[in-house]
C-alpha cells in the first residue's frame, strides 16, 4: 500500500528552498533568516566585549546596521564571507616596526624604484606594492601583505608574499612570522631574471 505525501505548503505558505533537511516553506525560511540575524547580533556584541584587541565596539551599530540592510537571499553568503565580523573589527595593519623593517631589506639589498601602500578599503588587510631594481632585474613586482585568515579555524599567519617577479608572478605564500616572510622575499627577489 503506498504512502500518502503530506502537503506541507499551502497557496499562503509554499515551499520556497529545498535543503539537505528537506523542503522548507516561505514561513518556515523568514524563521530561520530572523534567528540567524539575531544570532549574528547577539554574537557581534559578545564578541566586541570578548575580544577588544580583535574588535572595535565603536563600529558595533554601522555592523549591525549593514547587517540589516543585506538581502534575504544573500544573507547566507554575507555571513559565509564573514562580512559582519569584517566592518567590526579594527584596522589590521603592519605595526610601525614591520614597516621599518621591510623597508630597511629592501633599501639594504635593491633598489626601490616604485612603492605605494594601497588604500586601506578592507579592515582585514594592510598591503604594500613596490617596483624593484635589482643586479639581474630591472623590474621585479612585490606585493606582501598583513591579513587576517578568511576563516577563524585557518591555521596560517597574518603576513603574506602575493607576487614578486612579472605581473604573472602571484606567489600566495603565507607566514607566522614577520622575519620568515622577509627572508623568504629577499630570496625570492634575488632569484628573479626576466
Amino acid at each position: 500500500m503506498a504512502r500518502k505525501k503530506k502537503n506541507i505548503t499551502s497557496d499562503d505558505d509554499p515551499v520556497v528552498c529545498y535543503t539537505t533537511d528537506g523542503p522548507r516553506t516561505k514561513s518556515q525560511e523568514k524563521a530561520r533568516l530572523k534567528n540567524l540575524r539575531d544570532g549574528i547580533i547577539e554574537a557581534m556584541k559578545k564578541a566586541v566585549k570578548d575580544e577588544p584587541d580583535v574588535y572595535d565596539a565603536n563600529r558595533l551599530e554601522d555592523a549591525i546596521n549593514a547587517l540589516n540592510k543585506v538581502s534575504d537571499e544573500n544573507l547566507d553568503a554575507y555571513l559565509i564571507l564573514g562580512e559582519h565580523f569584517s566592518i567590526l573589527m579594527k584596522q589590521i595593519e603592519f605595526s610601525k616596526a614591520e614597516v621599518d623593517k621591510l623597508y630597511k631589506m629592501l633599501k639594504k639589498n635593491f633598489e626601490i624604484v616604485k612603492d605605494q601602500q594601497c588604500e586601506k578599503d578592507d579592515r582585514t588587510r594592510d598591503d604594500f606594492q613596490f617596483l624593484i631594481k635589482t643586479k639581474n632585474c630591472d623590474g621585479v613586482i612585490v606585493w606582501v601583505n598583513k591579513m587576517k585568515p578568511l576563516f577563524s579555524d585557518y591555521k596560517n599567519g597574518y603576513y603574506n608574499i602575493l607576487m614578486c617577479g612579472d605581473m604573472f608572478s602571484m606567489v600566495e605564500k603565507n607566514f607566522d612570522k614577520f622575519e620568515d616572510m622577509l627572508d623568504d622575499l629577499k630570496g625570492r627577489i634575488e632569484k628573479c631574471k626576466f
